[in-house]
């Protein structure tokens, strides 16, 4: 892990389940999917890496609108190539200037809180 100059990560807003099809359609619509089809991590600096844990500041961008968020995940080194990063974000989105949906003509409200689970392979060469 050492020497990463660059991390880029993408989820596909399309990606966002909660168990209820109409207010997942309502979130994707509040989030701006037609326009921001992804949300988006750019990594700004890693503070620090344990034996299991990389603890980092990065950019997510929600909806067109980036926020400085620290990142803690766990990782594993798979063999001699691979690193493998797993983690949970939460984020709220009225941190991005999102107003959480609605349903029922208002009577159906969704919480702020939007968690990203995720799980990536990167190559080390």
């Amino acid at each position: 892990l050492e020497g990463v100059g660059a991390l880029s990560m993408s989820m596909v807003v399309k990606g966002i389940k909660s168990g209820k099809r109409q207010m997942d359609k309502n979130t994707r619509k509040a989030l701006k999917e037609k326009d921001h089809p992804s949300i988006t991590f750019n990594l700004d600096e890693i503070e620090r890496i344990t034996p299991d844990s990389i603890f980092a500041v990065g950019t997510v961008t929600v909806a067109g609108n980036p926020v400085q968020k620290e990142w803690h995940v766990a990782y594993r080194v798979l063999d001699d190539t691979y690193i493998e990063i797993e983690g949970i974000q939460s984020l709220k989105m009225t941190d991005f200037n999102i107003n959480p949906p609605k349903a029922l003509l208002g009577r159906l409200k969704t919480g702020d809180d939007v968690q990203i689970e995720f799980k990536a392979y990167f190559n080390q060469q």
